[in-house]
Order: structure tokens, then sequence, then C-alpha cells
């Protein structure tokens, strides 16, 4: 993955504060159990912080990356890939 230096690419403040957003919940949240973690998104919530708003009860922002593919930073949900069992063990 290229630096932000090699692709001559400047952040807008959203996307420095998106960045700073995503580290700051990782480095305090990481840690905590799924409880947790809702309670800490809901917290987030409260304080007015501009994360992704939840699609179902059990999500939060632990469910998001950010996506630097384009020419702004994007919230992504992480979706794993179906789980298939194989057809011999």
């Amino acid at each position: 993955m290229k630096t932000l230096v090699d692709n001559n690419k400047n952040c807008s403040e959203e996307d420095y504060e998106k960045y700073l957003i995503f580290s700051t919940v990782w480095a305090m949240g990481g840690l905590l159990e799924v409880a947790d973690r809702i309670l800490f998104h809901e917290h987030l919530v409260q304080r007015n912080i501009p994360i992704p708003s939840k699609g179902n009860q059990n999500e939060t922002i632990f469910d998001y990356y950010l996506d630097t593919s384009k020419s702004t930073v994007e919230w992504k949900q992480c979706v794993p890939e179906e789980w298939k069992p194989p057809e011999k063990f």
C-alpha cells in the first residue's frame, strides 16, 4: 500500500478527522468485549462523534474500516466472505 506522500495525495480536514477517530476508537476500545463495544459505540454517538450509524442492533464502529482507494476517505463496513466447509477434510 502506497503512502499518501507517494500518491501525492492531500487529506481534507474531514479525512484527518476520520483517521483520528478510527485510530482513537481502536486504541481505546480494541480490547473490549462485544457488549462493551456496543456501549462504547453508543457513548460516541451521544457525544456527536461523526461515525457511521448502526445498521442493526449489534453493529458498532468496530465493524467498519477506512477505505482510502478513492479521492476521499470513506467508512466501509467489513463484510466477511461466507465460509463454506471443504468437501474433504
